[in-house]
């Protein structure tokens, strides 16, 4: 064999060396990423995760499902009145000339009574789900809810924290 014929056959086998590992590593990802996979694929998703993320029992899934579920009603409805609220004073103030009027501090003042109200409800959901939470579970969902609260978030009717 001369020497190109050597450097061929090195190259092949590391050719063949790098394919059979990325083959290997898309299989390994495959298997490993499966039930996450099929768990964000699921209508429930959402539930599912935080079954799964807080070792939560059958009854209690249960009943922060049902929880939520009336939860998630209320609040789309809070979200509506929040939203009305907003419009109305944006056109206040795009109707405004440059002067803060009776009326825009009445709808200013109206659209942070019904924010704080929302945040109120969001923040007790957050304390009930986690009373029917094991407490170690409990104590660290509550934790990963604390950003939206902190943050103002006015719309959240998620059991799970915002992905970033």
């Amino acid at each position: 064999m001369n020497v190109d014929q050597k450097i061929s056959k090195a190259l092949r086998v590391v050719l063949l060396s790098v394919a059979t590992g990325i083959l290997g590593y898309c299989i390994w990802f495959h298997f490993a990423t499966a039930r996450t996979e099929k768990l964000a694929c699921a209508p429930d998703a959402e539930m599912q995760w935080l079954k799964h993320e807080f070792a939560l029992n059958d009854g209690q899934f249960n009943r922060i499902a049902g929880m939520h579920a009336a939860y998630a009603q209320g609040c789309d409805a809070m979200c509506a009145r929040l939203q009305e609220a907003r419009n109305k004073l944006q056109t206040l103030l795009r109707a405004s000339d440059g002067k803060v009027t009776p009326e825009i501090k009445s709808a200013l003042a109206n659209a942070s009574a019904v924010e704080l109200e929302c945040r109120q409800g969001m923040l007790g959901h957050i304390f009930a789900v986690s009373q029917v939470m094991p407490a170690a579970s409990a104590e660290r969902y509550r934790r990963m809810m604390e950003e939206p609260i902190l943050e103002g978030s006015s719309h959240h009717t998620s059991l799970a924290p915002e992905a970033k």
